[in-house]
């Protein structure tokens, strides 16, 4: 999966949990302000990233989860983190 697949299916995945058209978010929308995200949409979200990327997400970054580029930032280094390890 390249880069921009990942940041697109990332997309989808946020609107399909918030249950908007992915047109809508951007890199910086704001998750809460601007597509009203609560707790219970974002726990639902981090459950459906960790399920689809096969990654372990903990609670405490939920906190960072802000926007999409936040969220990519966050999905792909632990992607990248999961890859090196099954190399070694």
């Amino acid at each position: 999966m390249t880069k921009q697949e990942l940041h697109e299916a990332i997309r989808e995945i946020i609107a399909d949990v918030a249950e908007i058209e992915k047109e809508k978010i951007q890199d910086e929308t704001h998750f809460i302000e601007e597509l009203d995200i609560d707790s219970m949409l974002a726990l639902e979200m981090l459950a459906r990233l960790e399920k689809e990327f096969d990654i372990k997400i903990e609670e405490e970054k939920l906190a960072e989860f802000i926007n999409l580029k936040k969220v990519y930032n966050v999905v792909d280094e632990l992607i990248e983190e999961r890859k090196t390890e099954k190399v070694c």
